[in-house]
């Protein structure tokens, strides 16, 4: 661990490789790069949300497109945070198609998230 905190420290991708080559999924499971969508105004961003500050709020990285490895962070609140059900591999591969791929993404989350009524 101590290793992988000194590896981090020299060069920061290594974290987000290391979350992509265990197929954005930490060794036990857990997944690291969790998608979701931020509001602010009139617009909403496509992000993940990599950890919560002891205050509530959200670090989001933003990826770039069509560089995933060149993006933004921001601390965000909560409340403006929502969780997408979009595989993290499907969503990376529609940054690096500019976009192209979103709104199939979009619906199949939206189906996802639809509570189901039973007749």
């Amino acid at each position: 661990a101590r290793f992988e905190d000194k590896l981090q420290a020299v060069y920061p991708r290594y974290s987000v490789i290391k979350a992509m080559s265990q197929g954005l999924h930490g060794a036990v499971g857990k997944q690291m790069l969790k998608p979701v969508l931020a509001s602010f105004d009139d617009n909403q961003l496509i992000g993940f949300d990599m950890e919560r500050l002891d205050d509530g709020r959200v670090v989001l990285y933003v990826p770039g497109a069509p560089d995933a490895w060149s993006g933004s962070v921001l601390l965000v609140a909560a409340e403006r945070v929502h969780p997408l059900a979009i595989d993290p591999t499907d969503l990376a591969k529609a940054l690096q198609g500019l976009g192209f791929g979103i709104a199939g993404l979009m619906r199949e989350a939206a189906t996802k998230s639809q509570p189901r009524i039973e007749a």
